[in-house]
């Protein structure tokens, strides 16, 4: 019969039991304990602050270029405790490999922080406007230092949604280049002539459109709205001393407006070809002194 049945069990083999299970359970526990969150006194550790965090970054940044968090809104990360490995990665969200994480403890944190890789991946807001990164962390903890393999391994989730912000990388463009109007030499004043459009795929103050006219003198005799680029005639018209035209106008958005070195104004060029039509009464011509 099995000692194990008996009812007087010896004492030596009772305490060789006891050793055995109670390592037996160690052994389990060190080698194959995970789990989604450590619960400790009913509280979830290693769990992020927040389920979604709000960034954002400038179009066209650098390599190695870190996102930018709002100072309103909660730290993005894990509390940190000593003893416990932190380790970050993109799970889902950057099928394009643009961003990497990184972990930075400060105190009790582990902070969250996202940057660009090094690379030719250029962030490019009018191809896309925006990022959502699933982020998983990962903290480990050596139960037993004589094993190597002996870790615990917690998880938790958050999701991460990147703005890229908008610079004013685009010159504003004019369709057609090139104009043509006809208009007969009694036009009358501030009569509108032909109107010009150029559009800037930038947003904001960025895309915002002034024009202007480039050559001083032809201010003279006609005047562009700046804002609705509409031409129009500031002086009477004289077939008999010019019966042709040419006004450039230009096209230049606001993303000079403020005095910084990353602020800087661009701009294009439309031609506007102004025939004068002669007008004759009775038969005879019209002819300005």
């Amino acid at each position: 019969m099995s000692p194990l049945r008996g009812h007087h069990l010896p004492s030596q083999w009772m305490a060789i039991f006891c050793l055995t299970v109670l390592g037996a359970v160690r052994a389990h526990d060190a080698f194959f304990q995970h789990s989604r969150h450590l619960v400790q006194d009913g509280v979830q550790l290693f769990k992020f602050t927040h389920t979604l965090y709000n960034v954002s970054i400038p179009e066209n940044s650098a390599s190695r270029t870190y996102v930018q968090q709002p100072t309103d809104e909660a730290r993005m990360g894990v509390h940190w405790v000593v003893g416990h490995e932190v380790k970050y990665r993109i799970v889902g969200g950057d099928k394009e490999k643009v961003f990497k994480v990184e972990e930075r403890i400060v105190g009790d944190f582990a902070f969250l922080t996202l940057r660009t890789r090094t690379g030719n991946v250029v962030l490019n807001r009018e191809k896309t406007d925006e990022y959502i990164l699933d982020v998983r962390v990962t903290v480990t903890q050596r139960l037993d230092r004589r094993a190597l393999s002996s870790k615990a391994i917690y998880e938790d989730d958050t999701r991460v949604h990147i703005r890229v912000l908008d610079t004013n990388d685009l010159n504003p463009l004019f369709y057609p280049t090139e104009y043509s109007a006809t208009v007969t030499e009694d036009c009358p004043l501030h009569r509108s002539i032909v109107r010009v459009v150029a559009e800037d795929a930038d947003l904001g103050i960025n895309g915002e459109i002034y024009y202007s006219l480039l050559d001083p003198l032809a201010t003279e005799q006609f005047a562009v709205h700046p804002t609705s680029g509409v031409i129009s005639l500031t002086r009477p018209l004289n077939f008999a001393e010019r019966s042709f035209h040419e006004v450039i106008v230009i096209a230049t958005d606001r993303g000079g407006s403020f005095n910084t070195r990353a602020s800087v104004s661009r701009a294009s060029k439309a031609r506007v070809h102004i025939k004068v039509k002669q007008v004759s009464i009775r038969g005879i011509h019209k002819i300005f002194s």
